[in-house]
């Protein structure tokens, strides 16, 4: 089983959180990319709930990795 996932989405300010458990915890820093950070690569797993929150696969914050061979879904 895998486990519960946590998606933290900042855009113009800061971001503090706490986890309690054993979670992976995802931060996209849209600022930080604005300012030329690389996207988010997110795991294939995301993807059916990523629907309506960026545009996929053409996002500038975000992209759904390929499994092993992780490049973005527009390429």
């Amino acid at each position: 089983m895998s486990k519960p996932k946590v998606l933290i989405i900042v855009h113009g300010g800061v971001a503090e959180y706490l986890c309690m458990g054993d979670v992976d915890v995802v931060l996209v820093d849209e600022d930080n990319i604005d300012a030329g950070d690389p996207r988010v690569e997110l795991d294939p797993e995301w993807a059916p709930y990523m629907k309506g929150v960026y545009d996929l696969p053409h996002s500038k914050y975000v992209y759904i990795g390929q499994g092993d061979e992780a490049r973005p879904i527009s390429d």
